[in-house]
């Protein structure tokens, strides 16, 4: 649901004021649980860390931009791409060999994208869908990191300092691409709805429970499980804009999720996994 909710607000605020405003939200009521629960700030701000933090902002941030330009639920579809890379990264930073399976879901999934921009009639690449593959790679950085750094600190401040990070990050943005549309925003209560709607659903809640939850498994397993949002996009875009992908758009989300799945395909001898953190 948070893509449509987050597609309607766009039409109210342009993208680095909606995450300014959604970041610097959380990152207070972040704080308040995390000093009312007893939880500990510690963070370990080394490459694991700041892989974190920095693959966590650059996600959200073109994840967004990209939705100002690109439908909510084609959005859902490509940023879903992300599982085809976890394990090519998983096993890079696991020192292991890339799944022989990556070989094959990569070209689907390509095709698969491919069908969606309408490339078949000489179809331009929408700004918007360039921004929301690239959200992809940050994405699948993300969920690695996640497994990685989840292991010896707190799943909340997880979601503070990268949160924080991202608000600062937009700060510049803003007045660099967005300062007349700032000027020009209307405080509507769709962008209200979607500032704490994301803040509190989005980030307090799913982040909250993917980083205390995800480091119980491997990242290519928990990417296996969040293959399901892109689906979930589209139903909620169609009941809440009453959008309706082509044949060819839904023949070519049908192909990512295809190699979502066929990318997660354990070969005899050879199941991907990540080492525990050093």
């Amino acid at each position: 649901m948070t893509f449509p909710v987050i597609k309607a607000a766009l039409n109210d605020a342009p993208a680095m004021l909606f995450i300014a405003l959604r970041m610097f939200c959380v990152v207070p009521v972040i704080i308040i649980i995390m000093l009312a629960f007893g939880f500990s700030f510690k963070y370990k701000f080394d490459k694991h860390g700041w892989g974190l933090i920095i693959s966590y902002g650059l996600g959200f941030i073109l994840q967004t931009y990209g939705l100002q330009y690109t439908s909510a639920s084609r959005s859902g579809f490509l940023t879903s791409l992300y599982v085809i890379w976890v394990p090519v990264f998983a096993m890079k930073i696991a020192h292991d060999h890339v799944p022989k399976t990556s070989y094959v879901s990569i070209p689907i999934a390509v095709l698969g994208s491919a069908l969606m921009m309408r490339l078949d009639i000489g179809g331009q690449w929408n700004v918007g869908d360039l921004l929301t593959i690239a959200c992809a790679f940050a994405f699948a950085f993300q969920i690695v990191w996640t497994s990685r750094v989840g292991r010896d600190t707190n799943f909340m401040a997880m979601v503070l300092y990268p949160s924080l990070f991202t608000g600062l990050m937009s700060l510049p943005l803003l007045g660099l691409f967005h300062w007349d549309a700032m000027i020009a925003t209307k405080w509507s209560n769709a962008l209200w709805v979607a500032v704490v709607y994301t803040t509190i659903g989005g980030s307090v809640l799913a982040l909250g429970l993917m980083n205390k939850f995800q480091p119980r498994t491997n990242a290519v397993t928990a990417s296996l499980i969040y293959t399901g949002e892109p689906v979930f996009a589209a139903l909620f875009a169609w009941l809440w804009f009453g959008e309706h992908l082509t044949n060819f758009e839904l023949a070519g989300g049908t192909l990512i999720l295809l190699a979502n799945f066929i990318v997660q395909i354990p070969l005899p001898g050879r199941r991907p996994k990540i080492s525990p953190a050093q």
